[in-house]
């Protein structure tokens, strides 16, 4: 099936900001320009970084059927768009020998989660991802409010100020809404290899890609494979470095119960995972 996005009204700023971010530069293009900090040359690659990697894969609804309608996004210097194809196929050849940020999202449909990862490609590399990436819509869907603590997807519960959060570099939205899914790692298909440790949760936090510098505190009271006493690493997709970065730690309680340490928390709403060094 091809699934009908549910647009939303886009803010003008935000809208620009995400077009100059994820624009794809084709290799026909000429002159040099400058996207998040690295120098992009006439070829579409990095200056000094080669282009012989290639990535491939495929995505599927929540149903399981071949995501036609999606789009994919490989994003290094800028956001290279791939249509998921009928069967669900998708493919990119000739792409940089970097670590890039794989995004699978329908645009102007909020409702549905974004699924982003990192993945990492080196020299000559052909790389066909092994599982399905599957796309679902969000669990939880609702508007900011004052600062409270926000009851989200999979037991997880944030202590959030909405007065602190910003745009990230790849958000699209107005960022008034929270929105979260908790997805089992093996069933979400999106690869984690880069994620040091094993994965023991795993959520997709929306409006995608924002942001605050003052990190939200949370705990999870869903069952988890950990043992009391455990401390887990916080990680978080960071879409505009093109890696995962640690939100600190969190603690598990005698009861089994999930708390983020003090200073720790949320600082992007995108890819959460909670590892297991």
């Amino acid at each position: 099936m091809i699934r009908a996005p549910h647009i939303r009204a886009l803010l003008p700023l935000l809208s620009i900001t995400a077009l100059l971010a994820c624009s794809d530069k084709s290799d026909g293009d000429s002159g040099d320009t400058t996207s998040g900090g690295a120098t992009t040359s006439s070829s579409g690659g990095t200056s000094g970084t080669t282009r012989t990697a290639n990535l491939s894969g495929t995505t599927l609804w929540a149903d399981g059927s071949p995501a036609h309608g999606a789009v994919m996004q490989l994003c290094y210097t800028t956001c290279k768009p791939a249509d998921v194809a009928e069967d669900g196929s998708w493919a990119y050849t000739g792409v940089e020998e970097v670590t890039h940020t794989l995004q699978a999202l329908v645009r102007g449909d909020n409702t549905l989660a974004t699924a982003a990862t990192t993945v990492t490609l080196g020299h000559m590399e052909d790389r066909a991802l092994t599982a399905p990436i599957t796309m679902y819509d969000f669990a939880t869907y609702e508007d900011f409010g004052a600062a409270s603590t926000y009851e989200l997807d999979g037991g997880l519960s944030v202590d959030i100020d909405p007065s602190t959060r910003y745009a990230g570099l790849y958000a699209t939205t107005d960022g008034t809404t929270l929105a979260s899914l908790a997805v089992s790692p093996a069933a979400g298909g999106l690869p984690l290899d880069d994620v040091s440790g094993q994965v023991v949760g795993q959520w997709y936090l929306g409006d995608f890609d924002y942001r605050t510098d003052t990190p939200w505190s949370f705990e999870v009271q869903a069952p988890l494979s950990v043992t009391p006493g455990a401390v887990l690493d916080i990680m978080q997709l960071d879409s505009e470095h093109h890696t995962w970065t640690s939100g600190g730690t969190a603690t598990v309680g005698k009861d089994g119960s999930i708390r983020s340490d003090p200073g720790s928390g949320i600082t992007i709403l995108s890819t959460l995972v909670l590892s297991a060094p």
